[in-house]
């Protein structure tokens, strides 16, 4: 095990993981919280919005941890990974898309009981984690 990518792994993954909070939360635009999982052309319209600026809040925090930090992170590899952070993040926040991975795990209780946004924020863990790995392992 190499210790500096594993540094860099888990400088990318807190990159990530704060850059995912501030994206999902603050930088996030009102009008397209409450729309992006609707049908039709307007909820992708408003999902896409969203994770255009998810992705310009997680693509900037990378850069500027691989920058601080001294990573050696290749663009290549911070442009895969976060092409996998947008497409996963757009694909959880369409909720037709999603509902389909909540029945085939068998947690729509949990979903219908208040649980959505648990398994919605555990989704995009999950993804950031691999976003990290496909950033880090790309780059050596």
């Amino acid at each position: 095990m190499n210790p500096a990518r594993v540094a860099a792994f888990a400088a990318t993954l807190a990159a990530l993981n704060v850059a995912h909070e501030a994206g999902d939360f603050w930088v996030q635009r009102d009008e397209d919280a409450q729309v992006k999982g609707k049908p039709g052309a307007d909820g992708a319209a408003a999902c896409a919005r969203h994770v255009a600026s998810y992705t310009a809040t997680t693509t900037a925090a990378v850069l500027l941890a691989n920058q601080v930090f001294k990573l050696g992170l290749h663009p290549t590899s911070i442009v895969a990974g976060q092409a996998l952070s947008a497409a996963t993040h757009y694909y959880m926040d369409r909720q037709q898309d999603s509902l389909a991975l909540v029945d085939a795990a068998g947690k729509r209780p949990f979903w219908d009981r208040g649980g959505r946004m648990h398994l919605d924020q555990a989704f995009h863990r999950v993804a950031l984690t691999a976003a990290a790995a496909i950033t880090v392992i790309g780059s050596r």
